[in-house]
């Protein structure tokens, strides 16, 4: 997740989760490191 710095391992069938504090406002994305594909963004206001 960038702007947080956070990154967890994921595959297909399985979850992940990330724990942190949204101290930060803006609109942050959340992609696969690989591709780059975008999975969801974060508004954090």
């Amino acid at each position: 997740m960038h702007g947080y710095d956070r990154e967890a391992a994921v595959g297909p069938g399985h979850d992940a989760t990330i724990e942190f504090v949204a101290d930060q406002t803006g609109l942050f994305e959340v992609e696969t490191h690989e591709t780059g594909m975008l999975l969801t963004q974060l508004l954090v206001r």
